[in-house]
């Protein structure tokens, strides 16, 4: 468990390294002083600045659930491909492991975060997409760019219903957020499919790890 704390925190301070090249060079010196501590960011979804355990004391008090929260996988995978790493944690409570998924991403010498459903981070895939999903008709593929103040879609190819009278009249189809056929849809998302996914390293940390 010792080991695992070491590599993951590397990881988190290893964001804030990046493109400083001074940083970089001193970067090892700097995480044996830190190691096993937790490390401070700025939540874009509740818009303050908290450590991990706070975070995920923060997801008790808001879902008021029975069950602690925890981290059961995380992973190191440039997002946007600016250059620079996320670290991405996949979040369960409880007996759940599919509640969420929060994102890392730094911005200068500053670590922001940003929160996923289960159905807004799917399984994220080695180019960058990541599957989600509004509803049955409402749902496709995207690839995120991230801001100070949260985070956008960079490329989209989903599928959006449109509604009259409290019915589906019809569904469009998008691909690169142009619209398209549906046979020109369903063979972006056949293509989708057979790209390799990100591989996640199992972890368990609950907020009680962190202090």
């Amino acid at each position: 468990m010792m080991r695992m704390f070491c590599v993951l925190f590397c990881f988190c301070f290893l964001l804030v390294g990046c493109g400083n090249e001074k940083t970089d060079k001193n970067v090892i010196e700097i995480n044996e002083k830190i190691l096993n501590k937790n490390f401070e960011f700025y939540s874009t979804e509740y818009k303050t600045t908290m450590m991990v355990t706070e975070y995920l004391e923060l997801l008790e008090d808001t879902f008021q659930n029975d069950s602690s929260y925890y981290i059961h996988e995380y992973a190191l995978f440039d997002l946007d491909f600016d250059g620079n790493n996320e670290l991405i944690y996949h979040l369960g409570t409880g007996e759940d492991k599919y509640f969420g998924t929060v994102v890392f991403h730094a911005i200068g010498n500053t670590i922001y975060s940003y929160d996923f459903s289960w159905r807004g981070f799917g399984v994220l895939k080695t180019d960058g997409t990541v599957p989600y999903s509004l509803s049955g008709f409402d749902a496709g593929f995207r690839m995120l760019s991230f801001t100070k103040d949260g985070y956008t879609n960079k490329k989209s190819t989903y599928s959006e219903s449109v509604m009259g009278d409290r019915e589906i009249i019809n569904i469009n189809y998008y691909v690169n957020n142009e619209q398209v056929t549906k046979e020109e849809f369903d063979n972006a998302y056949e293509k989708h499919n057979k790209i390799d996914d990100v591989k996640f390293e199992e972890v368990y940390l609950d907020k009680d790890s962190f202090k």
